[in-house]
Formats: C-alpha cells, structure tokens, sequence
C-alpha cells in the first residue's frame, strides 16, 4: 500500500511539473518495494529441496545439494490431496514442503499420506 500510494505522489509530482521531486519519489518507492519482497519472500524460500525417504521410515531433505537428515514434526498435515510436511532436522531447525500431485509422483505421495495416519511413537513427531 505504501509503494503504491508513493507511486500515485510521483505522478501526481510529475503532472503538477515538479519533476525532479517525482524522480525522487518514484526511485523511493522502487527501493522501498525492492526491500519489502526481499523482506517478505527470503531466498531460502525459493532453494531447490528434495525429499527422499528410506524404507525403515528414515527421511533425508537435499537443500542446494546438501543432505540433512529430517524427522516429521508433529505440524504436518493432510490438505485434501496435497501435504504440508513440517520437517524438523536434528539440530532443532524446521523446514516446510508442500506436496501434491503436481510436483511429487503419486507412489512417494501416498506413502506419505500413510505415513502421516499413523499415531505419534514419540511425543512431538509423526512416524
């Protein structure tokens, strides 16, 4: 709201002639819109991550090619078709996935949707 009002001041500036004060104001607002996507949308939110999980129930998430081994957390949901997967790693940091049938092949997904029916072994994770 602020960009887009700050935006309507540069061309309100503009039209009144005072256009140094409009130039100003227009690369202030795209400065400030800059900051606010980098502020709302972090980049770690836009890293490539894939999930793989073993046979004995173990998941390992690749994060830039990386391998952290991961737990559920007990945030994860169903959401109709898709899944919200709350990972917890092992040195307390949290990940989040949404997966569906758009970008997870239909096996992985409904071993997921199984895995998440089962009732917690331990407090605080979902086996």
């Amino acid at each position: 709201m602020f960009v887009l009002l700050g935006l309507v001041n540069a061309v309100e500036q503009w039209l009144r002639g005072n256009r140094s004060l409009a130039t100003g104001i227009l690369m202030a607002a795209l400065g400030a819109s800059v900051l606010f996507w980098r502020w709302f949308w972090p980049g770690r939110a836009r890293t490539l991550r894939e999930l793989q999980l073993g046979c004995d129930g173990s998941a390992l998430l690749t994060v830039c090619g990386q391998g952290v081994p991961v737990a559920l957390a007990a945030g994860s949901m169903r959401l109709g078709p898709y899944l919200l997967l709350v990972l917890r790693e092992a040195q307390g940091g949290y990940h989040c996935l949404l997966l569906g049938p758009s970008n997870t092949d239909p096996a992985g997904l409904a071993a997921l949707h199984r895995r998440l029916r089962r009732p917690p072994t331990v407090p605080g994770l979902l086996r």
